[in-house]
């Protein structure tokens, strides 16, 4: 049925940290390039169908300096309760897409590994117990991966010291 090829789509800006999430349909991917984009400016999720009816992704990386190209069935993407693709580097989820409570938990669970990630190499705060979200928070909990953002700056730290190291 054409009203089930809807899905959320969501990432983490690797700018400023925040997740972006949308709904996204069938029909907003038709013969342009759909661009979600984060709120900050600095980054956007690409997505449009090919030719052969299948998905092509751009997504930005919470890590990589360029975004992952990634091509799926349109089934994965709009059947699936919850799909994620992942960076190669790192291996943690950095685009989801499924039922809006299944990409929610896929986005907290991403956050908790990438955050196990920065504290494992002291670059974290800790938390100070404060609350991140806001009640009218449309992304039901999920903030900011970082209280001050510099994501970029923070992996780009981890990643020379992990080289330093021999550990790349």
């Amino acid at each position: 049925m054409v009203l089930d090829k809807q899905t959320t789509a969501a990432y983490h800006c690797p700018a400023c940290g925040m997740a972006v999430m949308s709904l996204v349909n069938i029909f907003s991917m038709s013969g342009n390039i759909l661009k979600l984009k984060c709120a900050c400016g600095d980054s956007a999720l690409e997505m449009h169908i090919t030719k052969d009816g299948k998905v092509r992704v751009q997504a930005p990386c919470i890590v990589c300096p360029s975004p992952h190209s990634y091509v799926i069935s349109s089934k994965s993407l709009f059947e699936k309760d919850v799909f994620e693709l992942s960076c190669a580097l790192i291996g943690v989820g950095i685009c989801f897409f499924g039922k809006k409570n299944s990409v929610l938990a896929a986005l907290k669970e991403s956050e908790a590994e990438l955050m196990d990630i920065f504290a494992e190499h002291g670059d974290v705060e800790e938390d100070d117990g404060a609350k991140r979200e806001t009640e009218d928070d449309p992304r039901d909990g999920v903030g900011p991966l970082l209280r001050d953002g510099g994501v970029m700056e923070r992996v780009l730290r981890i990643l020379t010291d992990l080289l330093g190291r021999g550990a790349v």
